[in-house]
C-alpha cells in the first residue's frame, strides 16, 4: 500500500508541479508577451489617430494652395510692375537716348525737353522732366507703353493731350514725369 501511496504522492506532486509550471506559463505569456503586444497596439492606435488627424489638416491645407499659388503670382506680377531699375547716378543722356529711340520707333515729331531741379531726400533724389512732342494718337499711345516699360523708374506727373485743329487724329502731348536715382 506504500507503494500505492507513494505513486499517488509522485503524481500529485507531479500535477502540482506541471499546474505551478501551466501557471508560470501562463503569467510568463501575459507579462513578456501579451502586455507589451497591447501597450504596442495601443501606441500604434493612438499613433494612428494622430497622423490621421495631421492627414486631415494637410488635405484642409492642401486644397487652400491653389488659392494660395494664384494670391503669389498676382503678387509676383504686381512686384514686376514695381521692379523698376533706381540707378546710383542721374543717368540722365542714357534715359534721353532711350526716350529719343522710343520715339523714333514710333514716329512721334517735335520733341523737346526741359528739365527742373532736383529734389533730394535721404534715400533718393528726384528729377523733374517735361517732354513735348506731336504725332498721331496710336503712336502716343504706343510711344507711353514703351516708356512705361522702361526699366528705369519712372513716374509721371501729368499728361495733357490737345486735338491739332488742322489734322484730324492728330495731338499734341505735354508730358511732366520724375525720374528718380539713388545718392
Amino acid at each position: 500500500m506504500n507503494y500505492l501511496h507513494d505513486q499517488t504522492m509522485s503524481v500529485s506532486w507531479l500535477e502540482k508541479s506541471l499546474a505551478v509550471v501551466g501557471i508560470l506559463m501562463v503569467v510568463g505569456f501575459v507579462a513578456f508577451v501579451y502586455r507589451p503586444d497591447i501597450r504596442r497596439i495601443a501606441d500604434l492606435q493612438a499613433s494612428w489617430k494622430f497622423e490621421r488627424a495631421l492627414l486631415a489638416t494637410s488635405q484642409t491645407e492642401a486644397q487652400r494652395l491653389p488659392v494660395v499659388a494664384r494670391e503669389v503670382e498676382e503678387l509676383r506680377q504686381k512686384l514686376d510692375r514695381f521692379d523698376k531699375r533706381l540707378p546710383k547716378q542721374e543717368e540722365l543722356g542714357a534715359f534721353m537716348k532711350d526716350v529719343t529711340n522710343c520715339q523714333q520707333r514710333v514716329n512721334l515729331k517735335r520733341m523737346s525737353w526741359g528739365r527742373g531741379e532736383p529734389r533730394h531726400t535721404d534715400l533718393f533724389a528726384e528729377l523733374p522732366l517735361t517732354l513735348n512732342f506731336e504725332g498721331d494718337f496710336l503712336s502716343v499711345g504706343a510711344f507711353l507703353r514703351q516708356i512705361e516699360e522702361m526699366p528705369r523708374l519712372t513716374r509721371v506727373r501729368s499728361l495733357s493731350v490737345k486735338a491739332k485743329d488742322d489734322r484730324p487724329g492728330y495731338v499734341d502731348v505735354q508730358l511732366s514725369m520724375n525720374i528718380y536715382y539713388a545718392e
